[in-house]
């Protein structure tokens, strides 16, 4: 029976065996999509109804899941925690058993991608701490998060795309910390 047979029929939902775990989600209004961050997964829908126009499995390679033995097994999947547009690209990182990864891909089609790089500072490396971001339009994309495994030391990045990252020292995030918390 499914659990949701209360909700005003003129709503839509989306589920789908396989995504689960939802983790980041984003806007494509050029091509009427909303996109998906999941656990090993990125998800295209249609914004008018909610169908599906395509899924990507992205898991983590092997050769990570093997290092990654000292954690439970459910955290060395591929948490996608970052899914933001810009132009016709989409940026998209996932945790990747605890050593992200970031990968630019075509919105026409998400299995298209144009590289790959490891991430640095755009998403904690472990999958269930909280972050933010935002996308500015001029491509600049600003993060926030704990970046050790204590959380205890807060970081806000900025960064352009693939390029440099600009990072926050540690003595004014934990001023701004003690002002904000009195």
């Amino acid at each position: 029976m499914n659990k949701y047979l209360h909700m005003d029929s003129s709503t839509n939902l989306f589920t789908h065996p396989l995504v689960q775990h939802f983790k980041s989600l984003t806007f494509d209004l050029e091509g009427s999509n909303i996109i998906v961050g999941a656990r090993d997964h990125i998800v295209k829908l249609s914004m008018e109804d909610l169908n599906v126009v395509e899924v990507l499995e992205w898991k983590v390679p092997m050769a990570s899941l093997v290092r990654c033995k000292s954690y439970n097994f459910q955290d060395c999947s591929n948490y996608v925690k970052l899914v933001v547009v810009y132009n016709d690209t989409l940026l998209a990182c996932g945790s990747s058993a605890h050593n992200p990864m970031c990968t630019y891909r075509s919105l026409q089609h998400l299995s298209s991608t144009n590289n790959s790089i490891p991430d640095k500072g755009r998403i904690p490396h472990y999958p269930h701490d909280q972050h933010t971001y935002l996308m500015t339009s001029e491509g600049y994309l600003y993060t926030s998060m704990y970046i050790d495994s204590m959380r205890q030391e807060p970081l806000i990045v900025k960064s352009l795309l693939d390029k440099k990252l600009l990072y926050t020292s540690k003595s004014w995030v934990y001023m701004l910390l003690i002002i904000i918390d009195g």
